[in-house]
């Protein structure tokens, strides 16, 4: 007998039979439960965040904490913008809390694989940006907007 498990969003919500039809789903780019008819636009977004969740339990890179999560976005939104983003620049953020801190989430994302350091002409300033995984992570993400956005 199968077991069915919820899968709640927000106000919606839906039934799987096994945990792994919601990330044999993402692979396959199928819905990985069953829903009834999306009418609200903020069911698109929460189809979005259902997506995003499957394809975080498929083998990538390691996850990251909040803090981490933020300092991603700073040096994806820079390097969306074409902007150069040092590792000082990021230590003078104080919404981000205390440089040292900052420094060691920056560590710990390069030792993750999310984030690389490079060399600046000055020798004593490294910039920090995305690495391919990384990137690849972002691709995986904007397919599950489009699906979501698409209603498939």
């Amino acid at each position: 007998m199968a077991h069915a498990w919820p899968c709640k969003i927000g106000v919606s919500s839906w039934s799987v039979t096994k945990p792994s039809e919601i990330v044999g789903a993402a692979q396959a780019g199928s819905p990985p439960c069953n829903m009834k008819s999306r009418t609200r636009p903020a069911d698109v977004y929460l189809r979005f965040l259902q997506l995003a969740e499957a394809i975080r339990g498929l083998p990538s890179l390691p996850p990251l904490d909040p803090l981490e999560e933020r300092v991603l976005a700073l040096v994806a939104s820079a390097r969306q913008k074409h902007e150069r983003l040092s590792v000082r620049d990021l230590m003078a953020r104080s919404e981000l809390g205390a440089p040292a801190t900052i420094h060691t989430r920056l560590k710990s994302m390069r030792a993750k694989g999310w984030i690389m350091l490079s060399d600046t002409e000055d020798a004593r300033r490294k910039q920090v940006d995305l690495t391919q995984a990384a990137m690849l992570h972002f691709d995986r993400l904007s397919s599950c907007l489009l699906k979501a956005a698409q209603g498939g």
